[in-house]
Parts: structure tokens; C-alpha cells; sequence
């Protein structure tokens, strides 16, 4: 029976909700999010970005492409002290 703070909400088909939940019980994923790339599980829950990233390199080297080369990351700029190279 449903409690009666629920009484009033109409009952909503859960026919997709329960295919969904069938077919990630089939393929394994017992949690979210759950990251795939081309049929790949790339770990498990929250995935670093590098880790997708290579994935998607694997794939695309899979279907036969040279993925792009990744940018040189950002050098940070030292900064002065304050008042440093003020003239005198």
C-alpha cells in the first residue's frame, strides 16, 4: 500500500525502468556512473579524464586511426614578489 503522502501521484509505467535495470544487470554494471567506450568499461565509478582519454585513444587505434596528439599542458608563468624589479 502506499503511504498517503503518495496517494495522489498516479502510478507511472515502469516497463523501461526495469529493461534498463535488466540489461545493466547483463552487462555487469552494478553502480553509476558506469563509462563504456566502444564496448571497453573504463574502471569503475568516477573516472579520471586521462583514463577516458586513453580509452578513446585505444579505440580509435582500434578502427584502424591515429588519434590526435594531445596539447603540451600549460607551463605556469613564475610571477615576481611584489615590488620586485621596481626601480629604486
Amino acid at each position: 500500500m502506499r503511504p498517503p503522502s503518495m496517494a495522489a501521484l498516479p502510478r507511472q509505467d515502469e516497463t523501461g525502468i526495469r529493461a534498463s535495470a535488466k540489461l545493466a544487470e547483463d552487462l555487469g554494471i552494478d553502480g553509476t556512473p558506469a563509462v563504456y567506450v566502444n564496448g571497453e568499461r573504463v574502471n569503475g565509478g568516477a573516472v579520471p579524464r586521462d583514463e577516458i582519454w586513453m580509452a578513446i585513444d585505444r579505440a580509435v587505434r582500434a578502427a584502424g586511426e591515429q588519434p590526435p596528439a594531445l596539447p603540451a599542458p600549460a607551463t605556469p608563468t613564475p610571477t615576481s614578489p611584489a615590488g620586485a624589479g621596481a626601480a629604486k
